[in-house]
């Protein structure tokens, strides 16, 4: 279409300088007119120019020079053509862009950060070419934005689940524990320890999405799950939006005393960012290229009347006696939109072992089906048959969610690939068990995805999907987390005599070596302040050990004694030389209180190996008692009151912790004390499901039940 003097200013964009330069010559035709027909007109009658206004600002991570800013008026996150655009920014990474006055405040800024742009806080290049981007501010008329990797965080989750800036603010604020704004210019307060905070977490964002997109680099131009060739553009999408499930690590990374008092402190960011690319599950780079297919076309949801529906998730097959597998149910009148435009689903996770069946709702093992969690007015569990809620999709396809009445909300998208007429084995070899995600977290059920479906393939035959089956890839973003409980995991502690540890090889008779030989037992507590008052003191120094696993080390420090359990993550330490396998790979987190204080003290041990645990497709070793702890960092608790509850949350949690995929949180309740837990949000993750046909056509195979929504 072509421009023309009564376009709309929001239509065409800004487009000044094409307007303004008629205006002289529809003046200059006017004043023809007066002069050959006498006419009274003038140029009061022609229409003036439009308003503008003018949006300023820096754009930093340091202060950079040489990046160009412009004000997004299609919404596309890139810099168009007819967009407005700013100079070159300075040393002092200011910038300055004129736009409509009707446009004000409606768009996001975005930097483009070219590889050459110069970091004054380093002096030197930022090395990778990058975007970052601030949100439409809602304010009119002449404004300032800063522009930051954290105003792009924001940004991103604005664009990921379709929340408000404010939403996505708060957000970002509470998962890094930022004091300040992430949209605030920490720039501008250079001597505040809290806009030091933040700069020191800017750079190390940067840093670790460098990292990442380096990791990710070797795939630029190879095909996705979907066979679209992948673009630096896929890659920085998803990398942006892996950075916000990371947000918790990178805050205690940019927080740790070895980062913040380090003589080079560029190089000891440098260095945390490696790392936390290297061991954190949110920044996976296998989840991260899996998310790039995923979201590649956006599945709007079903049309017309609405039908029985079902999805099958993890799924393991030995024989007719031996299986597990977990779906996500809804009948038709569940995938009836209600008043609210909310429809329903269920899960039902079934389990077949030595030819006995079981079935449950929550969790991924029946025991654990009775967790009970704090839905904001109430505890409540989340049993068989509990319907979860998700809204219509949006112009986006994305669907808020929540999961058993509030264990977990946030944003769901799909995206479906017909598979019908493709054979059952090459849909299952070749797209669900070479699903390019991380293993141990994106499996379902217990079950990795490289192992999904019966153990020998053959057990399918030759036959294909029928029509109407459907694979789905589904990406799932929490947001927001409840608190929860095992009501199995009762917590215990020791009386002050076992707390106070000793070297037992010296005097045998102390108490901590009774309670290590098992003569005198851990007991449970009934309130937050005893658990606290019996985890104070110091490790047992017992004698070395030496088993059919290995030998222990020396000294031989055992410090259950006056340590509660955090957690383990996998893969987290190396067994020690000379110690075979006494001690496991997993490392286990612990915490210790100070007396008459909330200070805490976080550790991280080796842990014994007790034993083997054989799950569906793997063998791991069982964790033991916690020997020869390390120091890594210390902290804080604090007590709140939910319900007839109350809760005990710690701060200041090393990096390590977030690679458990959960906070530890202790809750007080009817006078017993629980381990409990708080899962974390913000990751993205992409996972593969069958829809309700092509999962039947599996099973009828098989020789199992259909799936029945009921």
């Amino acid at each position: 279409m072509r421009a023309t003097l009564d376009s709309s200013p929001r239509e065409f964009g800004l487009r000044q300088r094409y307007r303004y330069a008629r205006w002289p010559i529809r003046l200059a035709s006017a004043g023809l007119i007066v002069g050959l027909f006498g006419g009274c007109g003038d140029s009061s009658d022609s229409p003036p120019p439009p308003a503008t206004v003018t949006l300023s600002g820096v754009v930093a991570d340091g202060l950079l020079q040489g990046v160009t800013a412009c004000y997004d008026l299609n919404n596309d996150g890139a810099c168009g053509s007819t967009e407005p655009v700013s100079s070159v920014t300075s040393a002092n990474g200011a910038y300055s862009i004129t736009v409509l006055a009707t446009d004000a405040g409606a768009h996001a800024v975005i930097a483009n950060v070219p590889a050459t742009a110069i970091d004054q806080t380093t002096g030197v290049a930022i090395g990778v070419a990058t975007t970052f981007k601030a949100p439409a501010t809602g304010i009119t008329g002449a404004q300032t934005v800063f522009v930051s990797p954290l105003t792009t965080l924001v940004q991103t989750l604005m664009d990921a689940s379709g929340h408000s800036a404010a939403v996505a603010t708060a957000f970002v604020k509470e998962q890094s524990g930022l004091s300040l704004s992430p949209l605030s210019d920490f720039t501008a307060l250079p001597n505040d320890p809290n806009a030091q905070q933040a700069a020191t977490l800017a750079r190390l964002t940067v840093l670790t999405q460098q990292r990442l997109a380096l990791a990710l680099a070797p795939k630029l131009g190879q095909n996705d799950l979907t066979g679209t060739a992948i673009t630096q553009a896929d890659i920085d999408k998803s990398v942006g939006r892996a950075l916000l499930g990371a947000l918790p690590a990178l805050t205690a990374a940019a927080t740790d005393p070895a980062v913040t008092g380090a003589a080079d402190k560029q190089a000891a960011l440098a260095a945390a960012a490696q790392d936390l690319v290297a061991t954190q599950p949110a920044l996976d780079a296998a989840d991260v290229l899996a998310l790039i297919g995923a979201t590649r076309s956006i599945d709007a949801g079903p049309v017309g009347t609405p039908t029985a529906t079902a999805t099958l998730r993890g799924f393991r097959y030995t024989d007719a006696n031996n299986w597990t597998y977990r779906a996500e149910m809804a009948t038709a009148g569940d995938n009836t939109p209600d008043a609210n435009q909310l429809t329903r689903r269920y899960f039902l996770h079934a389990k077949a072992e030595a030819g006995a069946t079981e079935q449950w709702g929550f969790g991924t093992v029946a025991k654990r089906q009775g967790d009970l969690h704090w839905n904001g007015s109430a505890w409540v569990a989340c049993m068989l048959g509990q319907r979860s809620s998700q809204a219509v999709p949006d112009a986006l396809g994305r669907r808020a969610y929540d999961f058993c009445n509030k264990f977990a909300e946030g944003v769901l998208q799909r995206s479906a690939l017909d598979i019908a007429g493709q054979t059952l084995q090459n849909v299952v070899s070749l797209r669900i068990r070479a699903f390019p995600a991380g293993s141990e977290e994106s499996g379902e059920n217990g079950v990795d995805f490289v192992n999904w479906g019966p153990a020998d393939l053959g057990l399918l035959g030759g036959g294909s999907f029928p029509q109407g089956s459907l694979l789905y890839y589904d990406t799932t973003q929490p947001l927001k987390s409840a608190f929860a409980y095992d009501v199995n995991n009762i917590a215990t502690g020791w009386n002050a005599a076992v707390a106070a540890g000793g070297n037992a090889q010296a005097d045998p008779t102390l108490a901590c070596r009774q309670a290590f030989i098992g003569t005198l037992q851990a007991s449970p507590v009934a309130t937050l302040e005893a658990l606290a008052a019996s985890h104070q003191g110091a490790p047992c120094q017992v004698n070395s050990q030496t088993d059919a696993y290995g030998s222990s080390l020396t000294p031989n420090l055992w410090f259950n004694n006056f340590t509660a359990g955090m957690g383990n993550a996998l893969d987290l330490v190396a067994r020690p030389a000379g110690t075979g396998l006494f001690f496991t790979t997993i490392g286990n987190l612990r915490v210790s209180f100070t007396a008459n204080s909330t200070a805490v003290t976080y550790y991280l041990c080796y842990a014994r190996t007790t034993g083997t645990s054989i799950l569906p497709d793997r063998i791991i070793d069982t964790v033991g008692a916690p020997r020869n702890c390390s120091v890594i960092g210390s902290g804080s608790y604090a007590i709140q009151t939910m319900g007839d509850a109350r809760v005990m949350t710690f701060a200041n949690l090393p990096t390590v912790m977030h690679r458990m995929g959960f906070n530890r949180v202790f809750i007080e309740r009817g006078g017993t004390v629980y381990a409990g837990y708080q899962n974390a949000v913000g990751s993205m993750k992409s996972k593969v499901r069958l829809n309700l046909t092509a999962a039947n056509a599996v099973f009828g195979v098989l020789g199992l039940a259909p799936l029945t929504p009921q």
